[in-house]
């Protein structure tokens, strides 16, 4: 039998094998084979509300979770000639994306999937379904080395593959667990709530990492004033600036992260309460609680008043660049960090 798309055999109630996928098939053509890249129409993927799974690994291989993406390469692609596979939402913003010519460093304890491939023929590319990653920051890392943000929300979608001066788009769509018939009163706008608060808090998240990267810049520097500044007066603001750093920073990371055992022995800071909030409603099923709701409009609040502080603090770090600069010693200088 064919159903959704996938190809089933099965004997009289003794096994069962499934072909996962025939979209590929179905779309074979002259066009596609005489072709020098050519990018299939996906299969529409659900956002699933759960999942099932074996103990000790089941009896045989599940398909990769996730989205997959079929492309075929006419012939292999120089390793010069730059590449990219892009998910962008209905508004045109790209919402991952994995480029071939990405110079940013990785992150070392949890690095970037790259599953673009430049062999001629048939290839299979993935997407996890996930919007945005959290910042390669000890804290987090130690703790949990999964940085994806949250799970994209149904709706309509597009691909972008670029090879070269090469473009091809798809669009596809991101399917409501059918699970939810009748359970569910407006699942695309319960949905469409549910994100809403998934960016707010990750937007957060963001802008607390930004603010720890900035002032452990300013730190180091300051450590090194400390270290050659005779006036007593520089001496005495700097260690007051270090101070003040260590504060902010204890509000946002917890230090003593060091290991997953340590998440049993100290309390987790906001920055990691945002994750943890972010990985549990998004395994959650709609309609969004109260609770969600309260949570979100909390952590929010608190996140408010840190951030006064931070830009308070890096005033005060400007205003003293006035005394380091009549001191005839170097200024503190802060500049944003790319943090994904």
């Amino acid at each position: 039998r064919v159903r959704q798309q996938d190809l089933i055999v099965a004997t009289q109630g003794r096994s069962l094998w499934i072909l996962d996928d025939l979209t590929p098939l179905h779309q074979i053509s002259d066009a596609m084979a005489a072709a020098d890249v050519y990018l299939f129409d996906p299969k529409d993927p659900y956002r699933e509300i759960t999942g099932g799974y074996y103990a000790e690994g089941g009896p045989g291989d599940n398909p990769p979770s996730g989205m997959q993406v079929n492309y075929v390469l006419g012939e292999s692609v120089a390793s010069d000639v730059p590449m990219a596979m892009e998910v962008l939402n209905a508004a045109g913003q790209v919402v991952f994306g994995e480029y071939t010519n990405d110079t940013r460093p990785d992150c070392a304890a949890s690095p970037r999937a790259r599953r673009l491939r430049r062999g001629a023929g048939a290839q299979r590319w993935n997407w996890d379904m996930q919007v945005g990653r959290f910042a390669c920051l000890a804290e987090v890392t130690n703790t949990s080395r999964n940085l994806s943000a949250y799970a994209a929300a149904p709706g309509r979608y597009q691909l972008r593959l670029t090879v070269g001066d090469d473009v091809q788009t798809q669009d596809f769509s991101i399917l409501i667990d059918p699970r939810l018939d009748g359970n569910a009163t407006n699942p695309v706008a319960e949905y469409a709530e549910l994100d809403r608060i998934s960016a707010s808090v990750f937007a957060g998240a963001q802008e607390m990492a930004a603010g720890v990267m900035e002032l452990r810049q300013a730190h180091e520097q300051l450590d090194f004033i400390l270290g050659v500044a005779e006036n007593t007066t520089i001496l005495e603001g700097s260690q007051a600036l270090n101070e003040a750093i260590d504060e902010w920073e204890s509000r946002i990371l917890q230090k003593y992260l060091e290991t997953s055992q340590n998440n049993y022995m100290f309390e987790a800071r906001l920055l990691v309460k945002y994750k943890d909030f972010l990985g549990r409603i998004g395994g959650a099923n709609i309609p969004v609680t109260d609770g969600v709701k309260e949570v979100a409009g909390d952590y929010l609040a608190i996140w408010s008043g840190h951030r006064t502080d931070l830009e308070a603090l890096k005033q005060q770090i400007r205003e003293f660049n006035t005394e380091l600069r009549a001191a005839g010693l170097p200024e503190i200088y802060m500049a944003p960090r790319p943090i994904t």
